[in-house]
């Protein structure tokens, strides 16, 4: 890993904690739940594979309807955010 890539990554772990923070922005509800509702539909039925998933926050809602969900970060820590959601499968890892 180069040293700008490990300052990324160490830049990435220390905000993983605030990822959700934008979410609940007032500014940005109506947005939101629009998307809480739209994606599930658009995902129904269908193998997913989420490539920089972060924290799992738009993950909860894919795989309520996705048929298989797969989802992956270079980080660890916001993986570790995603596994606690519980509803997504992390690469190398059973559902």
């Amino acid at each position: 890993m180069s040293d700008s890539e490990s300052q990324m990554h160490r830049y990435y772990t220390s905000i993983a904690p605030y990822y959700d923070a934008v979410y609940e922005k007032p500014e940005c509800a109506a947005d939101i739940a629009y998307l809480k509702q739209y994606l599930p539909e658009q995902f129904a039925g269908l193998d997913v594979l989420e490539v920089a998933c972060g924290t799992g926050f738009w993950s909860q809602f894919i795989g309520q309807t996705a048929a298989r969900l797969v989802a992956t970060d270079a980080n660890p820590a916001p993986l570790d955010m995603a596994r606690q959601r519980g509803l997504v499968e992390l690469a190398g890892e059973p559902r």
